[in-house]
């Protein structure tokens, strides 16, 4: 191969310009058209990213008094199936919590390291809210001026010391009382309050299953079914056989422990300290052992199986302190906040598109250049939550099937047939009633 060459750089001691050859120009080829690829979306992300931040920046600039809250997002995280959380929480990372963060939204993160985190917090939080509803109508049927109650309330916020009075300029100077108000008990219309993202199919599939729970479900656990075992007299019970070979036994046991304690008290007797010493070792290690197991059970506590089975859904009747769900005029609200429950603000789904295994390396390579695309998707349906655009009814033919293509596409096989053998909570059909999803509002998409 013939190159370039000039009289003044051979005097210059440079040799002939030549190109690469064959094999080091496929080489840099492939591998300057890779960098570039993935720079390239790298970019494509960023500029898609700030385009949305930039879209929701005014709304953060907004006037906002110095006793209101901003508005609220809920967002419940599940992992993928057979995968780490850290998975999901780059989605939430990279591209919503910066929509959220420059349009001046709040936002309220739970995070499902487990099946059944999501589903029972959610269920648990409509019971509560329902036993304070039903206390709150009882009370007022029953004992709405009770002059005993009202002294004790009195008595009770009169012992309650408030860090204000003896911190900051509070300290020297008069209180100014000040109520905290959230812009979300403001609006009228309950489903441009808040806002619910779940990000993953399984969360949104315990987000739901919560709901019906926590509305169409008993306020106390149900009892177990536990089936009747029958007797026969004619047949000797063998447990009081063996507890009379125990009480021959623990005779004699206790015979030669009476021996044993003579011999010790005769022979010399042990140094106290070390005996001390040793039983506050055991002590501790048995302190630590106690912790351990309390922990490990209030782990294990935190998910309770559901009050309700979803074949139950259409036998369930609306309970009587969320009357206002049989009308659809009126919005059920926190009696403490005032803010319209989860089941009223409108709602998103945000798929996780993650594949796992060797055969699937195709379709990863493919798609890990071509992530601005997924970006886009999510960045613009978060956007559509801010604003509060594009929000229709839930369609139980449709928004059932929400996210049916992860499920699909990105489940592993193996660990969807260990769902099914184990009963798994995600493997299980989305069922919904419309007593509770015709008052659900969803984001189109």
């Amino acid at each position: 191969m013939r190159g370039y060459s000039n009289p003044a750089f051979k005097a210059l001691g440079i040799p002939t310009i030549k190109l690469p050859s064959r094999n080091w120009l496929i080489f840099w080829t492939v591998l300057t058209t890779g960098l570039s690829g993935i720079v390239y979306d790298k970019y494509q992300q960023r500029s898609i990213i700030s385009h949305y931040t930039d879209l929701v920046k005014p709304f953060s600039k907004e006037p906002l008094p110095v006793q209101r809250k901003p508005r609220k997002i809920t967002v419940f995280i599940a992992p993928p199936p057979n995968d780490y959380l850290d998975t999901s929480l780059k989605i939430w990372r990279r591209y919503i919590k910066p929509v959220l963060y420059y349009a001046g939204l709040d936002y309220d993160v739970v995070e499902e390291d487990r099946q059944g985190v999501i589903r029972t917090k959610v269920a648990s939080e409509l019971r509560q809210l329902r036993l304070q509803l039903s206390e709150k109508k009882n009370g007022s049927i029953e004992h709405k001026h009770d002059d005993d109650e009202e002294s004790s309330t009195k008595e009770k916020q009169e012992l309650k010391a408030d860090p204000s009075e003896f911190l900051g300029v509070f300290y020297k100077k008069n209180k100014v009382a000040v109520e905290i108000i959230p812009d979300d008990c403001l609006v009228e219309d309950p489903k441009m309050a808040g806002g619910v993202i779940c990000i993953g199919r399984g969360a949104y599939k315990e987000y739901l299953t919560g709901l019906h729970e926590g509305l169409l479900g008993p306020l106390e656990e149900p009892a177990p079914v536990t089936e009747p075992t029958i007797v026969d007299p004619t047949i000797s019970n063998p447990v009081d056989d063996v507890s009379l070979v125990e009480q021959e036994l623990q005779g004699n046991l206790d015979d030669t422990i009476r021996v044993v304690d003579t011999l010790n008290d005769e022979s010399s007797s042990p140094n106290l300290e070390d005996t001390n010493d040793s039983k506050n070792k055991e002590e501790k290690k048995e302190e630590k052992e106690e912790g351990e197991e309390k922990e490990k059970e209030k782990e294990t506590a935190v998910i309770v199986k559901p009050f309700i089975t979803s074949d139950k859904y259409s036998e369930a009747t609306i309970p009587s302190e969320l009357e206002q769900l049989t009308n659809g005029k009126f919005a059920i609200k926190d009696p403490n906040t005032n803010i319209p429950i989860l089941l009223h603000q409108p709602l998103l789904m945000i798929p996780i598109p993650n594949l796992s295994g060797f055969t699937n390396m195709p379709r990863r390579i493919a798609r890990f250049y071509q992530r601005r695309e997924y970006a886009s998707r999510v960045c613009s349906e978060t956007y559509h939550l801010v604003t509060q655009e594009n929000m229709r009814k839930f369609d139980q033919n449709i928004d059932t099937q929400w996210g049916k293509e992860e499920e699909e596409d990105y489940w592993p096989s193996q660990w969807v047939k260990q769902g099914l053998e184990r009963k798994s909570e995600w493997t299980r059909p989305l069922i919904t009633d419309p007593k509770v999803v015709d008052n659900v509002t969803v984001i189109d998409h």
